[in-house]
């Protein structure tokens, strides 16, 4: 699925690949172009890259038309002659692209939570209500220093 339309360049040649909808009837919305690909060129779970193919984005940039809102269409799409690696080898970086989503994912999903923490630890330490313990020498020299 493509979008057709876009408030700024870089949003012309976004698209999605939807995976795993065999049997279900689907119908592209407004401002979306859904395409279909020969097997033998374009390997399931590599369409979706395309929109970071930095010729496939080029070219349909420089065809894209409009001057508040940048327009293309699916003659553009097809029109895009760009050298791609056999689909083996796509379907491998696919893999691999797949992965480091996830892991990035994860990590993203982890930093939130520790950020959460960070930001609750902070409330409590700020209101009072969590006190730390101040070992023995350390009080020892900050009543000194306060004398």
């Amino acid at each position: 699925m493509f979008v057709d339309a876009s408030e700024d360049l870089l949003g012309v040649g976004k698209s999605l690949e939807i995976e795993g909808a065999y049997g279900v009837e689907a119908v592209a919305g407004q401002h979306t172009i859904a395409a279909r690909f020969d097997k033998l060129v374009l390997a399931d779970g590599y369409k979706g890259y395309l929109q970071f193919v930095p010729a496939f984005i080029a070219h349909l940039r420089r065809l894209a038309a409009g001057t508040k809102v940048y327009a293309t269409n699916r003659k553009h799409i097809a029109s895009a002659e760009i050298a791609l690696p056999e689909p083996d080898e796509q379907r491998a970086i696919a893999r691999v692209l797949s992965d480091m989503e996830a892991e990035i994912a994860a990590l993203e999903a982890r930093l939130a939570k520790t950020r959460d923490i960070k930001q609750a630890m902070m409330q409590a330490l700020l209101t009072g209500r969590v006190r730390l313990p101040v070992p023995a020498v350390e009080a020892c020299e900050q009543e000194a220093a306060h004398a």
